[in-house]
């Protein structure tokens, strides 16, 4: 259950950051991986979508996200950074301070298994909807820690 608090506030933390800079909330990434538009999200449509989201995260390409890929708006604010470490750690499998492209996509899978209720491999609309509203109630303060 700690994890779903914490990996909720990581996400809580990134839509609202997201929507202060005219950004796509997480969730909405999230359903943005259908990229079949059948109306449900395949762990392999995640995955790609994952992949593909660490690729424009790293900035030089040197296969990691590291502070050398954050934009300077977020380097320059001590709180930013500290919260992107937070997340970082929950990713940082091997604990070496940086981010591989595989631990980034493990931790998406990790995010997927948690928002997958039923378990069947895919994430539907209900699904998308309840991780929404925990987010929501998240971020107002209403869901237990």
């Amino acid at each position: 259950m700690r994890s779903l608090v914490v990996t909720l506030a990581l996400f809580a933390f990134a839509s609202s950051a997201s929507a202060r800079m005219g950004q796509r909330d997480p969730v909405e990434l999230f359903a943005q991986a259908d990229t079949n538009h059948d109306g449900v999200i395949s762990r392999s449509e995640f995955r790609a979508a994952r992949a593909a989201r660490f690729d424009r995260l790293d900035r030089n390409h040197d296969g990691y996200m590291t502070d050398a890929d954050m934009p300077r708006f977020v380097r320059s604010n001590a709180d930013r950074m500290q919260k992107f470490h937070a997340a970082w750690q929950m990713a940082d499998d091997d604990h070496d301070g940086r981010v591989s492209r595989d631990e980034f996509i493990a931790a998406g899978s990790r995010m997927f298994d948690m928002v997958d209720g039923n378990r069947d491999g895919v994430v539907d609309q209900a699904e998308l909807q309840q991780a929404a509203e925990r987010l929501r109630a998240l971020a107002e303060g209403k869901e237990g820690r």
